[in-house]
């Protein structure tokens, strides 16, 4: 017990040290940056500053570094971005930074290495991407004349991007130890049959509210990703965030249950996409 005392201790001194100097946490933030009521299970932590023209809010590394300083119109009911965002590696140095506007990117944006060179610079105009310059850690270009393949390793995955006239026509994962190609990039979204009324309803005939659950007021949205194969089937589903241990594990069982869907297309083949599905747990 003197142990898991010590190290409660050494973790809450960034977020308390911080804010005995300044400002008080807002929110708690997991490694997904959702909320999250649990000081013990966040990565990150907010602070916000009401100026005179805008909301100034800035994220940190739970250990007390500076994540994030973004502009924002609004934080309740969500936090919408407007003006300039900045990211920052955990050693100080910027990782991102652009403008939004009602939480969409606008403009150009650039990416840098932790050594502080450039990685990227991508402009931003509606939906529309162009890749203006993409390099290697030591300022090798990536891209001739606009074109170009990217390959970056990001925790457990490959990540692998396809640049043609400086416009991304290609985007997929492949995970460390397997072949699965899971695409983020595609010519045609994955679909439910029938839509989603019709998932809806299968999520619903596939769950119950656990009774302790019940009992405890326990409420909450569970958010379950997973991938549709080539098939249309629904493979390796993981609860992203949740609310209860019970909850989560009837909520991520209802997902594996569900019906095939129409699987996700790239250049008129189907492959395996991503997918992240909230399931919603409510008392009536």
């Amino acid at each position: 017990m003197k142990t898991l005392k010590t190290i409660i201790f050494a973790i809450l001194i960034p977020a308390t040290a911080y804010c005995q100097q300044s400002q008080k946490v807002w929110q708690y933030l997991d490694e997904h940056c959702m909320a999250t009521e649990d000081s013990m299970k966040a990565a990150y932590f907010r602070t916000v500053e009401n100026t005179v023209k805008t909301i100034i809010v800035r994220d940190y590394y739970i250990s007390g570094e500076l994540e994030m300083v973004a502009e924002c119109s609004s934080i309740i009911p969500r936090v919408v971005m407007d003006g300039k965002v900045t990211n920052y590696h955990k050693n100080g140095k910027i990782s991102e930074e652009g403008f939004y506007k009602i939480n969409s990117r606008t403009g150009p944006f650039k990416a840098y290495y932790e050594n502080g060179s450039l990685k990227s610079e991508v402009s931003y105009d509606n939906t529309k991407q162009t890749y203006l310059g993409y390099w290697r850690e030591n300022g090798e270009s990536l891209l001739d004349h606009g074109n170009g393949h990217i390959f970056e390793l990001i925790k457990d995955s490959f990540y692998h991007k396809e640049i043609v006239d400086s416009v991304m026509v290609n985007y997929y994962a492949v995970k460390e130890g397997t072949t699965d190609t899971v695409y983020l990039f595609l010519d045609k979204e994955p679909e439910y049959r029938g839509g989603y009324e019709f998932l809806m309803r299968d999520i619903q005939a596939n769950m119950y509210y656990p009774r302790d659950a019940r009992r405890n007021g326990i409420e909450g949205t569970v958010y379950v990703t997973f991938v549709i194969d080539k098939e249309g089937k629904v493979a390796d589903a993981e609860v992203l965030k949740g609310i209860d241990p019970e909850c989560d594990q009837i909520a991520r069982r209802a997902v594996t249950k569900l019906k095939p869907w129409i699987p996700g297309m790239v250049r008129n083949k189907p492959v395996f996409v991503r997918f992240n599905l909230p399931v919603k747990f409510r008392l009536k």
